[in-house]
């Protein structure tokens, strides 16, 4: 997945595969981040808007309700 901030600034929290605790990354309007496959994280914003793209495409087995 790639998001990209449109508007506002978006936290995102990412789970290494290899440490227990996640990284934390601050991105404003116009910076975008790569997450890589089976790497677990979660975003918050407020009046947030993103643009996510996913190769290949996201499926509904791809999420977890937490």
């Amino acid at each position: 997945e790639e998001y990209k901030v449109i508007k506002g600034n978006l936290r995102l929290y990412l789970k290494p595969q290899t440490k227990s605790n996640e990284e934390i990354v601050y991105l404003k309007r116009g910076e975008k981040i790569k997450i890589f496959p089976n790497q677990t994280h979660w975003a918050e914003g407020t009046e947030t808007w993103i643009e996510c793209t996913s190769s290949p495409g996201w499926n509904i087995d791809d999420y977890i309700l937490v």
